[in-house]
């Protein structure tokens, strides 16, 4: 069965109570190639409600596989379904449903495992918080004429600000900004051809130590 999480966020004390009463132990689920729903998935709105689904694999664009029924609602108590079909395109597939009430969102995030297993090649990458290149990873050791590269962070699939991919003599390279925050943040990388995923590159860049001072 799939992964499912959940990211909750608030504008202010008021808001922070817009959607309530759900229960937390289904946002852990997995799903296979051939489940084709996750639900019911209840809560309480205080006000008229509505959802959208986004690809969490195509930088923020909406997700066409998922079908959340119903998409909106009013206040109260509701329940939606996700359905969606098989997975047959070869690689895994991930989507943020986001329920929105006011100015409160949570997100329901949905991996589909590939039928026959996952066809695609990947790695994971640590950095430095003072690192400002990254020449590594599979995304881009792997890169050849024709490939697109994606990157994206989050729920819902925002293209991260403290990333630039340049080109030198032809090949991928990032370009990081120094991580001043206190919290590790994390990117995938995505390489594909012809629509098809080839590799995914997960980047995580490390925080500067609590004394402001940068890790060895």
């Amino acid at each position: 069965m799939t992964l499912l999480s959940v990211l909750f966020s608030g504008c202010g004390k008021e808001e922070a109570d817009s959607i309530t009463g759900y229960d937390r132990t289904m946002l852990f689920n997995s799903v296979a190639a051939d489940c084709t729903s996750v639900g019911p998935f209840a809560f309480t709105a205080a006000a008229e409600w509505q959802t959208r689904v986004v690809d969490m694999s195509s930088d923020g664009l909406d997700a066409t596989w998922i079908t959340v029924t119903p998409s909106s609602g009013v206040a109260g108590r509701n329940e939606i379904m996700l359905t969606f079909g098989t997975n047959t395109s070869g690689r895994v597939r991930r989507a943020g449903v986001n329920i929105t009430c006011g100015e409160t969102m949570v997100t329901v995030s949905v991996e589909q495992a590939a039928e026959g297993g996952s066809q695609v090649g990947t790695d994971n990458v640590t950095l430095y918080a003072d690192e400002e290149f990254c020449y590594t990873g599979g995304a881009l050791t792997n890169y050849s004429e024709g490939c697109d590269i994606s990157i994206y962070s989050g729920p819902t699939a925002e293209t991260p600000d403290w990333i630039d991919l340049t080109f030198e003599d032809g090949r991928p390279v990032l370009a990081l900004s120094i991580n001043g925050t206190h919290a590790d943040r994390k990117a995938e990388v995505e390489l594909s051809r012809d629509g098809k995923l080839l590799w995914v590159t997960t980047l995580t860049q490390s925080a500067v130590c609590a004394d402001g001072s940068y890790p060895l």
